[in-house]
């Protein structure tokens, strides 16, 4: 059965499951029971409003570290506080109703558990998701105020981290080339607990999916900028290599004036030596060849 994607549809789903239990479901009680179960269990829009989707960074962060853990219980650890005693009588409407009741709710994926879309693939599907996650924990909401508040934290030290401006946006190759960096690092070093979705199909999507790999990871930011200028340094190198590509070593001596004169045409004209050389060499070739092809 399809879940219906707006709120007219919701109502009339709502309106149309009291209408077939009819004589089974007081309706009055139906009703008085939802509202106090969700105030009980739903933060106010106002709590929730700084989770705001054109922030894409902070939706690309928080989709990746919920994703990764799935679940109230996991999160807590990755945020690295303690998880709060739920009283059993503090948990409302819960099917379960023996001792492993509250830890079956602590360690919900409510993904699966809901049926709901799992890989999301755009800004507005993650922020949704992000959402409903909140929604869905069946824990009262002073215990998802602290989380709030934990989530805020941590984002107040991720979002401080700015090291990304050798980062090219618009440069589709390096990305995926800093993401293969990362998956072989992943595999010797904790970098991120699991890996995280499926990879972004636009460059855009690319440049914020690597800055989300690095905003997730649980480590200081001493230790990330020590990564970065160490991926950095290789995707120089690489670059460097491409260069050279097809390309072969020369040993020649030249007098001192003729290497001044080479320094001077590199200064003025920001070039490399070998350039100059290059370009010296192709402009005189193309000048012979010329005169012997009018011959």
């Amino acid at each position: 059965m399809n879940q219906p994607n707006s709120l007219e549809g919701i109502c009339k789903e709502i309106n149309n499951g009291l209408e077939i239990s009819n004589g089974n479901l007081n309706r009055t009680d139906f009703i008085e029971n939802t509202i106090k179960t969700a105030d009980t269990h739903l933060l106010k829009n106002t709590e929730i409003s700084w989770i705001d989707e054109k922030e894409k960074r902070l939706i690309n962060w928080l989709w990746m570290i919920i994703d990764s853990n799935r679940t109230y219980q996991n999160l807590t650890i990755y945020l690295d506080f303690q998880l709060p005693y739920i009283s059993k009588l503090e948990i409302l409407n819960h099917k379960a109703n023996n001792d492993q009741g509250i830890r079956t709710i602590i360690n919900d994926d409510i993904y699966q558990t809901y049926g709901l879309l799992q890989k999301p693939q755009s800004i507005t599907e993650m922020h949704e998701l992000i959402l409903k996650f909140l929604d869905f924990i069946l824990i009262p909401t002073n215990y998802k105020r602290e989380l709030i508040d934990k989530l805020k934290i941590k984002w107040g030290e991720v979002s401080n981290f700015e090291k990304f401006t050798w980062l090219d946006i618009n440069n589709l190759e390096q990305h995926i080339w800093a993401l293969d960096y990362i998956d072989n690092y992943r595999k010797n070093e904790y970098l991120y607990k699991t890996t995280p979705g499926l990879r972004p199909t636009s460059t855009e999507r690319y440049y914020e999916y690597f800055i989300s790999c690095i905003d997730s990871w649980q480590t200081t930011n001493d230790t990330k900028e020590l990564f970065l200028i160490k991926i950095k340094k290789a995707w120089n190198q690489k670059k460097h290599r491409d260069k050279l590509d097809g390309k072969k070593p020369c040993s020649f001596n030249l007098s001192q004036a003729t290497k001044d004169q080479l320094d001077y045409l590199s200064k003025r004209s920001s070039k490399h030596k070998n350039e100059i050389i290059e370009e010296l060499i192709n402009t005189k070739h193309q000048q012979v060849n010329n005169i012997y092809n009018d011959i």
